[in-house]
């Protein structure tokens, strides 16, 4: 894990996205550490990664490591398809 939290740290989005997983699913824990995997998700997402930002717009939908908000999360499933309809 330390190998992938210093690729994320230093600005790599797969990295990023791959630790929030690992936080969501407790792939390195114990349990599953819903704050921290948002964190990361957050962060990939501003770089545009898709996958994170619909893990990110499915945090916000469901409140999970964060409040609740369901106008967020509609913007963030909004930039997934528009994100994903420019990469065609």
């Amino acid at each position: 894990m330390e190998e992938l939290l210093k690729h994320a740290e230093s600005g790599d989005a797969n990295a990023m996205y791959e630790l929030g997983m690992a936080y969501q699913f407790a792939k390195y824990t114990d349990q599953p550490d819903y704050e921290k995997a948002y964190y990361w998700y957050n962060k990939a997402a501003q770089l545009k990664h898709i996958e994170a930002m619909t893990s990110l717009a499915d945090a916000l939908s469901l409140g999970r490591g964060c409040k609740r908000d369901l106008e967020m999360a509609h913007i963030w499933y909004q930039e997934v398809y528009e994100t994903a309809r420019k990469n065609r």
